[in-house]
């Protein structure tokens, strides 16, 4: 079966129902994982600064997050289901909502959906302007989430979490992104390359230039790899902006969102990734920087890192996820006004 074993890094996993070969059978988590059913990974406090839910369709990882995921599912399953791996079962799925919540829904009017309100908390959690405003107590307790006051701000919210979800979601096409026709500006990112030009092969794809050395038990241990900072070339800088510009934006609003300048990325001495700007390197997602993480959690991989370059893309689009929406607290929500209830 996949599994979510770190943000972007979905594995292959043996799953046992009836003994304990791998850590524990977890029977009280397995019915809810089905096709269709997603989650929020989240913690109470991450041990450094905030990070957002991550959303995963998958079986997920207990380091899914750094500290220890607690998983809240969309859907839960009602009635008797063997196991992850049966295809016939007599149990049906329903939403995961409490009774206030469904009181909520329903003062709002008609036409809104249970999973309106879990997409609207994927938005809240990933709007920037939030982490600013409630920093500090989100660095003490779990995220409590504004609930809009009109039915209109909450399905805008609740639509824009969902484009967040797809772009989180390794196992979700999204068109412009990981499916053609690619936004104009992520052409140039995360390109494989090879130094001095010219093709590579999966003999080429080995990680050996440090990105992690074995430790203690079989542990991999984070090395500092290798990554030559730069400036953007006049083609890739052309790319952001002419992508900036279809959303009605400048290079300068996009630079603030990518960063001033990028990154390539070395996967050993002849091969790497071309144009990761340098708010994609950063991106932190559970506690990890992502590709620095992947990177050494695959230090061992020959052929991974190749095959997997679109995760640089997808990467960017998470980082880039903001412009098309100008997707803040303050544009799905207005915090501090009458328009929006606070949580309790």
């Amino acid at each position: 079966m996949k599994f979510a074993y770190r943000p972007f890094d979905t594995r292959w996993l043996y799953w046992e129902p009836e003994t304990k070969l791998l850590d524990e059978r977890r029977p009280e988590y397995s019915p809810h994982v089905f096709p269709g059913n997603f989650w929020l990974a989240a913690v109470r406090q991450n041990r450094k600064a905030f990070d957002p839910a991550f959303v995963t369709g998958l079986a997920a990882s207990l380091h899914l997050i750094e500290r220890g995921a607690n998983l809240f599912p969309l859907l839960i399953m009602n009635g008797r289901q063997r196991s992850l791996l049966d295809s016939e079962s007599d149990a049906q799925p329903h939403p995961n909502l409490t009774e206030k919540a469904h009181t909520y829904l329903h003062s709002l009017g008609t036409g809104l959906r249970s999973e309106d309100l879990f997409y609207h908390v994927v938005s809240i959690s990933h709007a920037p302007s939030y982490a600013i405003e409630q920093a500090d107590a989100l660095r003490q307790n779990w995220p409590r989430i504004p609930l809009p006051a009109t039915a209109a701000l909450l399905t805008h919210s609740a639509g824009l979490g969902r484009r967040v979800a797809a772009f989180l979601d390794t196992e979700t096409l999204v068109k412009g992104v990981t499916s053609n026709p690619i936004r104009q500006e992520l052409k140039t990112v995360g390109l494989i390359s090879r130094v001095g030009g010219g093709s590579l092969n999966a003999d080429d794809l080995a990680l050996t230039v440090g990105w992690g050395h074995s430790g203690k038990g079989g542990v991999t241990m984070p090395g500092k790899g290798r990554v030559i900072e730069r400036d953007y070339s006049p083609d890739e800088t052309k790319a952001i902006r002419q992508g900036a510009e279809a959303l009605g934006l400048t290079l300068d609003d996009a630079l603030r969102i990518l960063g001033p300048n990028t990154r390539d990325i070395y996967l050993n001495e002849i091969a790497f990734w071309r144009n990761v700007p340098a708010n994609v390197y950063d991106y932190t997602i559970g506690g990890y920087q992502v590709i620095k993480k992947w990177l050494s959690s695959n230090t061992s991989s020959r052929a991974a890192p190749g095959s997997s370059a679109p995760r640089a893309t997808r990467l960017m689009a998470s980082c880039d996820r903001p412009l098309p929406e100008a997707c803040n607290s303050k544009a799905c929500c207005q915090w501090s006004s009458p328009c929006c209830r606070r949580s309790t």
